[in-house]
């Protein structure tokens, strides 16, 4: 790998909680036509804010190749706005795409796949897939098991990109929420939230850290996109894609 004496300041001393803001641009795909009619004034639309970050690390073994800890977190809440009387959510899926880092000495770009020999979440990996355990917001309609269904397949991004990737999913039912609220709008409409779902978090040990001339080349970067849908009582479906490029 890569030796480089000089590292910049901050790119390996980054907190965890530092990271790009959670507002990111959305680009709406479908609506199914719901199942009953809903009132011209009171047309749902769905709003999500979230995403990945990523923590590259403080390097702890310097030599041929230096050697870091870093950690991606997942994570968000989803909004449903313009609910008409008597609809609810019954269900929201939040389906987060990463670039796959590519080779196991690779700095860059992107993130090993879950299921890597390096991976916190490793065991819980078999067959190519995962389900691992974590603790979303206390009595929130979160799923306490995230799926990994895909590593290393080519995805075609928003932009047109076609990208390895894998894949993290989380589920929010109204079945298992205690948190989620309804506000009543100026304009009779309802609008809807699940809350914050707490952070997702896989930690990588042991891998080769960025230098400058990675980041030079572009290797401290993670493209990603997420398809967030939304289903009504009503039997309607929204759906929206998030497209993120984390550069930490």
């Amino acid at each position: 790998m890569h030796d480089a004496p000089h590292e910049t300041p901050g790119l390996t001393r980054r907190s965890l909680a530092r990271g790009t803001a959670w507002s990111i641009p959305a680009i709406a795909l479908s609506t199914a036509a719901p199942a009953l009619a809903a009132s011209p004034a009171c047309e749902p639309s769905l709003a999500f804010s979230g995403g990945l970050y990523y923590n590259f690390g403080e390097i702890y073994s310097r030599g041929t190749t230096n050697r870091t800890d870093q950690m991606l977190t997942v994570g968000g809440q989803a909004s449903v706005n313009n609910l008409p009387e008597g609809v609810t959510v019954t269900a929201i899926t939040s389906n987060f795409w990463l670039e796959n880092r590519q080779g196991q000495q690779s700095s860059g770009p992107g993130a090993f796949w879950m299921g890597n020999q390096t991976a916190s979440t490793s065991g819980s990996c078999t067959g190519g897939t995962c389900s691992a355990s974590w603790s979303p917001t206390s009595g929130s309609g979160f799923s306490s098991t995230v799926t990994n269904t895909a590593n290393n397949l080519a995805k075609t991004y928003p932009d047109g990109s076609s990208i390895t990737s894998w894949d993290i999913n989380m589920a929010w039912s109204s079945s298992r929420d205690r948190v989620g609220s309804y506000t009543a709008q100026s304009s009779g409409c309802r609008s809807f939230t699940t809350g914050p779902s707490g952070r997702f978090a896989v930690t990588y040990s042991g891998v080769i850290a960025l230098n400058n001339s990675d980041v030079a080349a572009g290797r401290k970067s993670i493209r990603s996109y997420t398809t967030v849908t939304a289903t009504l009582s009503s039997g309607q479906i929204l759906t929206r894609v998030y497209p993120l490029v984390y550069t930490g």
